[in-house]
């Protein structure tokens, strides 16, 4: 038996050029699938074939830029969506409140209790006048969860404010008449008296005399000399409510004075409701008309922009 000699350096190197292509394509490959390492095996022993000893010093030099190449993370994994299968069947997209508004939902005895108390709770994460309203008239819900739930929330809100009451003339009482705190505490007082009235948390044989309080401390504010213009909304707010509409036309006008003397035309811009109501109720339609037009923010207002585009026709 002879051995062909000349075969020898051949084989070698095909031996040699397969173990270098199957570590390269291992470090080249990386995280990525046993398919991918196969096909960059493969393109390396064909290199080292196609270009003898030359391959070879190649592979080196395409693993150092591979190294240093950034290559973007793989694609996750997607399946393919049909969109055919949709047209006879589409698909129902459900809110969590569904498409009506809360009102709707807390009165809904149909509405599970548990999405009728989130509803409750979120009324009354947000202060406000119609909120308040709404939470009180489940005082007279027929369900102990609900109307046990909106007294705790009206409690809760009266106390917290007759509390800040009760700190704040505890604290007017200690202070010197020089104090300049004085002013502050006076018109802190006109405001959580206000509050009360406001957010209807008192009975309506109490309104007028919390309504008195809060002109006695506002007057007493403006003695002071201290914010005349938030002094003046709230006294023609306080006017507005007991119906003296000349009254609060005079103090509006006040705000909307200073306000334009002090660049703080954006604090007194929230008054155009009153001024339009106040020109209504005096059947001055035009005015009503022109106030509108200029209220620039009642775009951003749902409840505000029909109202606007009303009367802007």
């Amino acid at each position: 038996m002879t051995l062909d000699i000349s075969m020898t350096p051949v084989a070698l190197y095909l031996a040699v050029s397969l173990l270098i292509s199957v570590a390269a394509a291992r470090i080249a490959s990386g995280k990525e699938e046993a398919a991918e390492r196969y096909r960059l095996g493969f393109f390396f022993f064909l290199m080292s074939i196609a270009l003898p000893l030359l391959g070879l010093l190649v592979i080196p030099v395409i693993l150092l830029a591979r190294a240093y190449t950034r290559v973007p993370d793989p694609l996750p994994p997607f399946r393919e969506i049909h969109l055919d299968e949709y047209y006879d069947h589409p698909p129902t997209v459900r809110r969590l409140f569904g498409e009506g508004a809360i009102r709707e939902i807390i009165h809904n005895d149909q509405v599970s209790i548990s999405l009728r108390l989130t509803a409750l709770t979120l009324l009354s994460e947000h202060n406000s006048r119609l909120n308040y309203s709404l939470i009180k008239q489940m005082l007279s819900s027929r369900n102990d969860e609900l109307r046990l739930l909106s007294f705790s929330i009206v409690d809760k809100t009266e106390h917290r404010i007759n509390h800040q009451i009760h700190e704040t003339l505890d604290l007017l009482k200690n202070i010197g008449e020089d104090d300049p705190r004085k002013a502050k505490l006076f018109f802190q007082l006109a405001q959580l008296y206000w509050e009360l009235v406001y957010f209807q948390l008192v009975d309506e044989v109490l309104t007028d005399f919390l309504l008195t309080e809060v002109q006695r401390y506002a007057q007493a504010t403006l003695e002071q000399g201290e914010s005349p213009l938030r002094v003046h909304i709230l006294l023609g707010r306080v006017a507005f409510e007991r119906n003296d509409y000349e009254t609060a036309q005079r103090h509006f006008d006040t705000a909307l004075r200073l306000g334009r003397e002090e660049n703080r035309e954006r604090e007194t811009a929230f008054l155009t409701p009153y001024l339009a109501e106040i020109a209504y109720r005096h059947g001055n339609f035009k005015e009503v008309r022109q106030l509108m037009g200029e209220a620039w923010h009642f775009a951003l207002n749902p409840t505000l922009k029909p109202i606007q585009e009303l009367w802007s026709r």
